[in-house]
């Protein structure tokens, strides 16, 4: 599996683009990651979320509103980060990929920092968007009960938002065939059903 630090792993270099775009280095992977848990987010939300997911400037520097905004200009450039008047988010499909160029330990320390950032302490049942950000990760590859997060997202939400938020993009915009068959047949076919129900509607 690949590990974290390895700046330039062949996880990574999937997510290069066309354009000359330099392949993502850690640092800049774990601000799309912080993006891609949180949605969109104006900078200073996601410079929280980046920041604690370890997320620096340089090894000596953390990132501030404007060293952060200066590291997203060439992905924003790219057509990699959308920028809108109500913040920033990943283009439909990289999100998935971002995350699925960590390893399955990396994904976890990552899910743990997320978590920890988010929590307010109001008792131990889990948010909407922990649930969401076990399922994104648990997607991913991560060490996470994706399974039982979803069911309770489906109970707490509607099917179809579910569906819409969580499932599409990493099935439709961003599937790759040897990751889908890291699941169960089982599992496999507990993504697909609700995409196969929306599309019949």
């Amino acid at each position: 599996m690949l590990a974290v630090q390895d700046d330039v792993s062949t996880a990574a270099e999937k997510l290069k683009p066309r354009g000359g775009l330099p392949t993502p280095t850690h640092n800049e992977r774990l601000v799309l990651a912080a993006l891609t848990l949180r949605g969109r987010s104006n900078i200073s939300a996601l410079l929280a979320t980046a920041s604690a997911l370890g997320a620096r400037e340089t090894e000596s520097r953390a990132f501030s509103t404007q060293s952060l905004r200066r590291a997203l200009e060439p992905y924003v450039a790219a057509g990699w980060v959308l920028e809108t008047a109500q913040g920033c988010e990943c283009n439909w499909g990289l999100g998935p990929r971002v995350l699925r160029s960590f390893s399955k330990q990396d994904l976890a320390a990552l899910g743990q920092a997320y978590v920890g950032s988010i929590r307010r302490g109001y008792g131990a049942a889990p948010t909407l968007t922990v649930l969401d950000a076990h399922v994104k990760l648990g997607l991913a590859g991560g060490d996470f009960e994706w399974e039982r997060a979803l069911e309770q997202l489906v109970a707490l939400a509607a099917p179809l938002q579910v569906t819409q938020n969580l499932l599409r993009e990493p099935l439709l915009g961003a599937f790759d065939r040897e990751w889908f068959k890291e699941f169960s047949e089982r599992q496999q076919r507990r993504l697909v059903r609700p995409l196969a129900v929306r599309e019949g509607e």
